[in-house]
C-alpha cells in the first residue's frame, strides 16, 4: 500500500502524541536498565531549519552556520554496544552546558543508578560536576587545557610526563600519569597525557598561523591605519608599537608567550571521579567516538540532515521515529560484527541494506510467489547473522 505525502504529513502531525512518545521512552529504558555498571556517552548536535512554524528553532552556536535558526538534539547512548537510550529535543539558543542538567534529570527519572557519563569538554562546569556528584553518578570528562586545575597539574607533572620515562601507554601510543587533586571542594583524579605526534602536528599548525598573521600585520603596517582595537586577535602573540596618533607602525613576536604555548602542545587532560589507571581511562574515553558516528549516521545514513517538517508537533514526531530508526540501525550494525572483521569496508549498514534489497520475489503464471533470483554468497552470509537462511526467505515469500 503506497502512502502519499499527505498521509505521511497527517501521521506525523496528528497520530503521534507526546504521551505516546513518553510511554515508549519509559518502557524502553525499563528494558535497557541493567544491574551491571554502565557508561553512557552523551552529546548533542544541531540542525538548521527554514520552517517558521517550529517554535523551538532559534539562533545559537551552530556547528555548521548557515545563518539560519536551529534546533538542538542530544542523545544518550550505552557505550558498550552504542544502543540509544534516550534523547532530548530542545531550543536552538540553549547551550549544551546548560542542557546537561535536564539530561541528568531524565537519567534519574528513568531509574538509572549504576552509571557513569563520558563527556567532552563542552560540558565542563562546576554546576554540572556537582550535580553528578549529588546524584551519585560517576564521570569521565575531558577538561579544557586552560583550566586552572590543568595548569597546576601541567606545571608540576608536565615535564616528567614529557620526558617519556616510565609513562608510556602502548595501546594508545601516548604517555600518561594519574594525579589526585582537589576540584570544587572534593578529591578528584586528573589524568595528564602527552602525545608527541600530536604535539608536532599542533606545532606546525601554530607556526603556519603565526606566519599568516605576520602577513596580515605587514599589510596593516604598510597602510598605517590599524588601531589597537583592530588587533585583539594578535595581542598575545605579538608586541605592538604605535605612532603618536595610535596607528600601528611596528610589531614583533612575543617570544615568551609563544614558548609557553609551544610547551603546552600535545597535552590533554581527563577528569574522573573514581580512581582509575590512566590507560583504562583512555580506553573508555576513546570509545566515545561511537556517539559521533551515530550523529553522522543520523544526518547522512538515515537522511535527517534536514527535518522537512513545518511545525513543532511534527518535528517531535519525526525525531521520535528517527530515534527508533537509530535503535534498529544499531541492532543491524551489532549483528554484523563478525562479518566486519573479514571486510570492514564492505559490511556497513548501507552496504548490507543494498545487498538485501536485491532479494526480490515475483508472481508466476500460476499466481504463486517465488524468489526472483538465486541468492549470492554475500546475501547468505548476511542473513545468517540475523538467524535467517534461504528456506526461511522462501517460506515467508510463500506465505
Amino acid at each position: 500500500r503506497l502512502r502519499d505525502d499527505t498521509q505521511i504529513s497527517r501521521f506525523l502531525k496528528y497520530l503521534i502524541k507526546d504521551e505516546d512518545i513518553q510511554l515508549f521512552m519509559t518502557g524502553w529504558n525499563q528494558m535497557m536498565k541493567s544491574q551491571e555498571y554502565i557508561y553512557l556517552n552523551y552529546d548533542s548536535t544541531n540542525f538548521n531549519t527554514h520552517a517558521d512554524g517550529i517554535e523551538i528553532a532559534d539562533y545559537g552556536h551552530a556547528k555548521v552556520d548557515e545563518g539560519l535558526p536551529q534546533f538542538n538534539l542530544s542523545y544518550s547512548i550505552r557505550q558498550e554496544d552504542s544502543m540509544p537510550l534516550y534523547y532530548e529535543l530542545y531550543d536552538g539558543s540553549v547551550i549544551d552546558n546548560t542542557q546537561m542538567l535536564t539530561m541528568l534529570e531524565l537519567a534519574e527519572e528513568y531509574g538509572y543508578e549504576k552509571i557513569g557519563f563520558i563527556l567532552d569538554r563542552g560540558y565542563i562546569s562546576k554546576r554540572n560536576i556537582q550535580s553528578m556528584r549529588k546524584k551519585g553518578y560517576s564521570y569521565i570528562l575531558m577538561l579544557k587545557g586552560n583550566q586552572s586545575v590543568c595548569r597546576t597539574v601541567m606545571k608540576e607533572y608536565g615535564a616528567a610526563v614529557k620526558s617519556l620515562e616510565g609513562y608510556y601507554i602502548e595501546d594508545h601510543d601516548v604517555y600518561g600519569k594519574t594525579v589526585q587533586t582537589q576540584l570544587y571542594g572534593e578529591e578528584e583524579y586528573v589524568h595528564i597525557y602527552y602525545d608527541d605526534v600530536r604535539a608536532s602536528e599542533e606545532k606546525l599548525a601554530w607556526m603556519a598561523r603565526y606566519s599568516q598573521w605576520e602577513k596580515e600585520l605587514d599589510k596593516k603596517v604598510e597602510k598605517k591605519t590599524a588601531v589597537k582595537e583592530e588587533l585583539n586577535k594578535y595581542k598575545d602573540v605579538f608586541k605592538f608599537k604605535y605612532d603618536r596618533n595610535g596607528y600601528l607602525i611596528r610589531y614583533q613576536r612575543n617570544s615568551r608567550y609563544i614558548k609557553e604555548e609551544m610547551n603546552k602542545l600535545g597535552f590533554f587532560f581527563i577528569l574522573t571521579r573514581e580512581e582509575m589507571e590512566a590507560s583504562k581511562v583512555l580506553d573508555i574515553y576513546r570509545g566515545r567516538d561511537n556517539i559521533e558516528k551515530m550523529f553522522r549516521s543520523l544526518k547522512s545514513g538515515v537522511g535527517f540532515e534536514k527535518a522537512r517538517v513545518h511545525t513543532t508537533g511534527s518535528l517531535r514526531a519525526k525525531v521520535f521515529i528517527t530515534f527508533i530508526t537509530m535503535i534498529v540501525r544499531n541492532e543491524m550494525f551489532q549483528k554484523i560484527k563478525d562479518l566486519r572483521k573479514k571486510n570492514r569496508k564492505y559490511y556497513t549498514v548501507p552496504g548490507i541494506i543494498s545487498e538485501l534489497e536485491n532479494i526480490e520475489c515475483t508472481r508466476d503464471t500460476r499466481n504463486k510467489y517465488r524468489r526472483k533470483y538465486a541468492m549470492s554468497a554475500k546475501q547468505k552470509a548476511i542473513l545468517k547473522q540475523y538467524g535467517m537462511d534461504e528456506k526461511y526467505i522462501d517460506r515467508r515469500i510463500g506465505e
